[in-house]
């Protein structure tokens, strides 16, 4: 065989020398550019490693905080609205983990920290788990030796707390007071005398008195000795102590923030179905029970206008943050005009103004947001629908209370056509939004804030105003309800009351009150007339914004004392009235 042609062969495959280099560079080329190719794919996992560890980081450190499965779920809920955002931004960078870092990232994820970390709502709760923590040390610690100490009032709001009544906790550890000795008992009238007479107890249980009830200093020598003795007698006996000790589940509908609030009252409503029959009749202490979902500020029965679809108005001023909360923020910015959403299906939460739900996917098209409403639903073969005129006229059947907005389409032909949008309030996702958006009620900013207790009204501002009455109108109610603040919060704080979250007795206060011919001399009446120890059973009522059970006792009290039941009656309509314009300006 002749090798020199194979030789050859091969020579001219491989080319020449200049040749062989090139494809050699252009070899060694595509080999780095795959090895850099795969070190930027390792970094991009790597970082995409790094974000979702983060985040889990981020979702673990905030849940630790949350010791009641209601607190994690609020967790959830503001971690799902910041990783939302969060992936917003990411799919900015087209999903890419390098680019996203490399183009501002770190400061979005900074934010997202910041924003769960520091919100109001992880605070809450974060100072919640504190103060449980220092609620058991007393009550454990050292065999129990300091259990004593812990404060009836802090007794009461565990109790509450643990049972989902209030979102707040604060522990209020006492000061030790000291043994009577054998003379202490001389002259004495009862054993909490004897007690107050033993070396420094009077000034211990003043003091006490004021860590009990979030007093401030000032109020020091306000304190009655007959009040005093009648506190300490709640914690050694010897007197009137029964309405001093703990009761469980006392405290009411108390919720801090605007979403949980909303989301409580309505699961308290519905606690029992309402018949279509008692909506047709009227019921007083059905009236009520709407005036006391105080975060809704209902009017009762005011109903669409443009339909049969019977409910409440509500909400009003929010009508925007339900359609975003609804559609998102994103979707419509504002009310001004002709703003509709578009291109909106049925998504099973969606009903006409017949009140049929509407099929999951039906077509819906453009819809203009506009009141919102406390409405009823009955349950049918498809599911629900809402509760019309026909359903209350007609034969009575159960319905289960529900808030919807109502939105009108943009077909001038057909008149424009309303529909009704359920609004999901035991989704802690949406209702974290719904805080957030909303904000915390700018009523219980004041009432949390230490500045005005304790404070003497602004006298300057009263002159310049209206004086509150039974017959103010709500102008005058809103421009002097935030005048009176610091009296009736101390006044609430000393009927174990809370003054920050519990709106309806705030309103109901004030109201009664405003049947002085001088507001603040009626102010300083309450404690008297409504304390826990002389009116247990008002007191109670107070304590869980129940209004009607409150009216109820009221009336029959004043029956009692001589009062003609008319004239009685009378008045305390006047005084409800005021109280629902008072409610109308905290919220």
């Amino acid at each position: 065989m002749d090798y020199s042609k194979v030789n050859n062969a091969l020579s001219g495959w491989q080319g020449s020398s200049a040749r062989r280099d090139r494809e050699r560079a252009e070899l060694g080329q595509a080999m780095q550019l795959q090895q850099m190719n795969m070190q930027q794919q390792q970094m991009a996992e790597q970082k995409e490693q790094q974000l979702d560890d983060w985040m889990q980081v981020i979702q673990s450190k905030a849940s630790q905080v949350a010791i009641r499965n209601e607190d994690r779920e609020t967790v959830q809920g503001l971690y799902d609205q910041e990783r939302e955002v969060f992936l917003a931004e990411l799919e900015k960078a087209g999903n890419d983990p390098v680019k996203f870092m490399n183009s501002g990232g770190r400061r979005v994820m900074q934010n997202f920290y910041n924003n769960l970390n520091n919100s109001e709502e992880i605070q809450r709760i974060k100072s919640n788990t504190q103060q449980v923590q220092s609620y058991y040390e007393a009550l454990e610690g050292g065999e129990g030796k300091n259990a004593h100490l812990i404060s009836n009032q802090s007794r009461r709001d565990f109790n509450a707390f643990m049972e989902g009544d209030i979102d707040s906790f604060n522990h209020k550890q006492l000061a030790q007071w000291s043994q009577p000795k054998e003379g202490d008992y001389a002259g004495a009238g009862n054993k909490a005398q004897a007690f107050l007479n033993t070396d420094d107890n009077y000034r211990i249980f003043k003091s006490n008195y004021l860590i009990e009830y979030d007093l401030p200093s000032s109020m020091y020598e306000s304190i009655s000795d007959s009040q005093l003795e009648n506190y300490a007698a709640g914690y050694v006996g010897g007197g009137r102590a029964k309405a001093l000790q703990p009761t469980i589940g006392s405290i009411g509908e108390v919720n801090k923030s605007y979403g949980a609030r909303v989301s409580k009252q309505l699961s308290k409503i519905n606690r029992k179905t309402i018949s279509t029959d008692l909506l047709k009749s009227g019921s007083q202490e059905y009236e009520f029970s709407v005036k006391d979902f105080d975060s809704g500020t209902f009017v009762y029965t005011q109903s669409p206008e443009n339909t049969d679809v019977v409910g409440s108005r509500g909400f009003q001023g929010s009508e925007l943050t339900f359609a975003q909360i609804k559609f998102g923020e994103n979707t419509i910015t504002d009310l001004e005009g002709d703003t509709y959403i578009s291109d909106v299906k049925a998504d099973g939460t969606m009903y006409d103004e017949n009140g049929t739900l509407l099929p999951v996917g039906t077509q819906i098209g453009s819809i203009q947001p506009m009141g919102v409403y406390l409405g009823y639903k009955i349950k049918t073969a498809d599911g629900f629908k809402l509760v019309t005129a026909d359903d209350v006229d007609g034969a009575p059947q159960d319905a289960e209370h529900v808030i919807m907005q109502e939105y009108q389409d943009d077909d001038y032909i057909t008149s424009k056509e309303r529909y009704y949008v359920e609004i999901d309030t035991s989704n802690p996702t949406k209702m974290a939004m719904l805080s957030k958006q909303k904000g915390i009620d700018g009523a219980l900013n004041r009432f949390n804030s230490e500045s005005g207790i304790g404070q003497q009204s602004n006298v300057q501002a009263q002159k310049n105003l209206a004086p509150l009455s039974l017959t103010s109108n709500q102008e005058d109610v809103t421009a002097n309800v935030e005048i009176y603040d610091a009296p009736i919060t101390t006044t609430m704080q000393q009927l174990g009351v809370d003054p920050a979250r519990n709106i309806v007795s705030r309103s109901l206060l004030l109201a009664l009150a405003s049947g002085s011919d001088d507001v603040n001399s009626g102010i300083s009446q309450l404690v008297r007339l409504f304390n826990a120890d002389d009116s247990p059973e008002l007191n109670a009522a107070l304590v869980s914004g129940n209004s009607k059970q409150f009216f109820d006792l009221y009336l029959e009290g004043l029956v009692a004392q001589g009062v003609d039941q008319k004239v009685a009656i009378d008045h305390l309509i006047k005084v409800d009235e005021l109280r629902s314009k008072i409610q109308k300006a905290h919220n």
